[in-house]
């Protein structure tokens, strides 16, 4: 009798076993389908765009080794090195306005502000 549970246990552990490896081939085949198809349709984009997956792929090279970074995609944050060179080239876009304060040593702030205010006179200068 316990010979009997032990072959029905054993049975359907292994039908169990069989039908999952089956399902996860199945599964992988068509994930294979689904990226050739994907495939056909990216190398026909990329025909009527002029070029083709070999040039394509030689050319997202090219931009890596000359950037160092990876082409920006929608939905993908940018790189903070592409981030930092924007935020330069901003800063440097601001015009700086030029006064006679502009060029002068804190020091000489100071003292023509103490001139303004009265706390000290031109004769006081040393």
């Amino acid at each position: 009798m316990l010979q009997n549970v032990v072959r029905t246990t054993t049975k359907h552990a292994l039908r169990f076993a069989i039908t999952s490896i089956e399902k996860e081939k199945s599964e992988r085949n068509g994930d294979c389908q689904n990226g050739g198809k994907k495939k056909e349709a990216g190398n026909k984009v990329l025909s009527e765009l002029g070029t083709n997956q070999s040039q394509f792929i030689n050319d997202v090279y090219n931009y890596v080794i000359k950037n160092q970074e990876l082409p920006s995609l929608p939905n993908q944050p940018t790189s903070p090195k592409r981030n930092l060179q924007a935020a330069i080239e901003f800063i440097d876009s601001i015009p700086m306005p030029v006064n006679w304060f502009s060029v002068m040593t804190d020091d000489e702030i100071r003292h023509e502000r103490f001139l303004a205010k009265g706390f000290i006179s031109e004769s006081n200068e040393v």
